[in-house]
């Protein structure tokens, strides 16, 4: 649909090895197959990814399933954290993004609309009425828990998210240290690896309340949710609180701060790693990243002379 109606091609990683276009008639056998099920969920991370000229997209979905009495489950993360969660996992995931926050948020397509504007754009097709938002917060959620707040919307009973967990973001300085190897990296097929590294390599906890460009941007993006979510509340909410706990002040959040020592020891650590490692692409890579590391960071000539020695013969 996204092909179709907004001429983007989309990443064959999206279609899980299905054909392209045969996902409805493959979603229209399986309902034939189970006749008993008076249910049937639908669910993928492009419902929400896809902001843009997106109401053909929702028309085309609505042509595809004649006859069925359609709701629409949203669930919303608070902004602040959607905001600083979502730039961590595209350092961090496949997109390998190696450019600032501030560029990530103004020219990703996902921050261009709102939570309003969002949920506008599927209530002009679907109707207000069958658009049921949910605060993604753990306390909030039937049993805590995400599946099983869905199945009691549902109606369905005994699901429950088992061992599917949170992606689990990268610390400050491993977030870093993960934007350089992304500047220098051409094979995303590394990806993996380059996260095996890291978390081999360095160990930190993730600090609450992260935020990754200043407190004046912040405060201008909070100002901005908070009128966005009374929009919500008014229209799709009856009122009631979209979150029970309102945004941190900007004063309270902690800015994205590397630490130097963990730095350090990550490009000492990248020199032992490779020592002893034939020549490769990916440990090539791991060479040129810590020597960047260590030249924009400051600390080139205070390493040690065979710690450079190492990263420069990793080179190649």
């Amino acid at each position: 649909m996204v092909e179709k109606h907004r001429d983007h091609k989309m990443a064959d990683f999206w279609y899980g090895g299905v054909t392209r276009g045969a996902s409805w008639e493959l979603l229209r056998q399986e309902m034939e197959k189970n006749p008993q099920a008076d249910r049937v969920v639908v669910s993928t991370e492009l419902f929400f990814a896809q902001v843009n000229s997106v109401h053909n997209v929702f028309r085309h979905m609505l042509d595809e399933l004649p006859g069925h009495n359609i709701k629409i489950v949203a669930y919303l993360r608070r902004q602040d954290q959607f905001y600083s969660s979502f730039y961590n996992q595209d350092v961090k995931g496949m997109r390998m993004w190696h450019k600032s926050a501030d560029e990530f948020y103004n020219t990703h397509q996902v921050f261009t609309k709102n939570y309003y504007q969002i949920l506008k754009a599927w209530a002009d097709v679907f109707g207000s009425d069958n658009i049921i938002v949910r605060p993604f917060v753990t306390s909030c959620l039937v049993g805590n828990d995400i599946v099983t707040d869905m199945a009691a919307i549902v109606g369905a009973e005994g699901l429950h998210s088992g061992s599917v967990n949170e992606n689990d973001a990268l610390g400050m300085t491993q977030l870093a240290i993960k934007r350089a190897m992304n500047r220098l990296c051409k094979n995303k097929d590394h990806n993996e690896q380059l996260l095996e590294v890291i978390k081999k390599l360095v160990v930190e906890e993730r600090v609450k309340n992260t935020w990754y460009t200043n407190r004046k941007t912040y405060g201008h993006y909070r100002s901005q949710w908070e009128r966005t979510n009374k929009k919500i509340e008014a229209e799709f909410c009856g009122g009631e609180p979209l979150f029970a706990d309102g945004f941190p002040k900007a004063v309270d959040m902690a800015l994205a701060e590397e630490n130097r020592d963990i730095l350090v020891n990550f490009v000492t650590g990248v020199s032992k790693l490779i020592g002893s490692k034939k020549e490769s692409d990916f440990y090539r890579l791991l060479a040129q990243s810590a020597l960047l590391i260590a030249l924009e960071y400051g600390f080139y000539e205070e390493i040690d002379s065979t710690v450079k020695a190492g990263l420069v013969a990793g080179c190649g």
